[in-house]
Formats: structure tokens, C-alpha cells, sequence
């Protein structure tokens, strides 16, 4: 699977329908992206994709992805802290586009 545009939008529009209070343990982002990728490694879902779909649904600017990035890499999470790197880079104020 790659991430897309249509999927992004589907992403966004299904979490319009989640209860944020089943979410409300997790107090860090990186928390939740650790719980994506558990999710996604439950289910044999691509868990680079999962974590760059809520980052991006998320709107995260590169800093905060970044950031997750430094937390998560440690905790053996190497898989999905490529692809937040990989989408961060070195940008300032945007997450690398989306490849069509």
C-alpha cells in the first residue's frame, strides 16, 4: 500500500467519526503513533503507512514529526521512524508531498 491522496481524504474522514475519549490515555503524540503501529502490526498492516497517514492526517508540522521520529526510533520503532523521516526531512513549515 502507498499513501495517497484518496486515501488520506478517506482517513480524515472516517476519524470525524471516532471517540476522541477512546484516545484520551495516550497524552503524547508519539504515544499515539506508538499504538498505530502496534495496531497496524496486529493486524499485518503496513505500519510505515498507518504512521503516515495519521501524521499527516494530523496535520503535523516537520518539527513535531521530527520529534516523534527521536522518540520512537529507540523503542525499536525503526520501520516507522524512516518514513516520518523520510516525510519530514529537513522542511520547515510542510511534510514532503504526497506521491501520486
Amino acid at each position: 500500500m502507498s499513501v495517497d491522496q484518496a486515501t488520506l481524504d478517506t482517513v480524515r474522514t472516517m476519524a470525524t467519526t471516532v471517540n476522541a475519549e477512546d484516545l484520551a490515555p495516550l497524552a503524547t503524540f508519539p504515544e499515539v503513533l506508538a499504538y498505530v503501529i502496534t495496531q497496524a502490526r496486529a493486524t499485518g498492516t503496513d505500519e510505515a503507512d498507518m504512521v503516515e497517514l495519521t501524521v499527516r492526517s494530523a496535520e503535523m508540522p516537520p518539527d513535531d514529526v521530527r520529534a516523534a521520529e527521536r522518540v520512537l526510533r529507540p523503542l525499536g520503532h525503526t520501520v516507522a521512524a524512516d518514513r516520518l523521516k523520510l516525510i519530514a526531512g529537513r522542511r520547515k513549515n510542510a511534510l514532503a508531498p504526497l506521491i501520486s
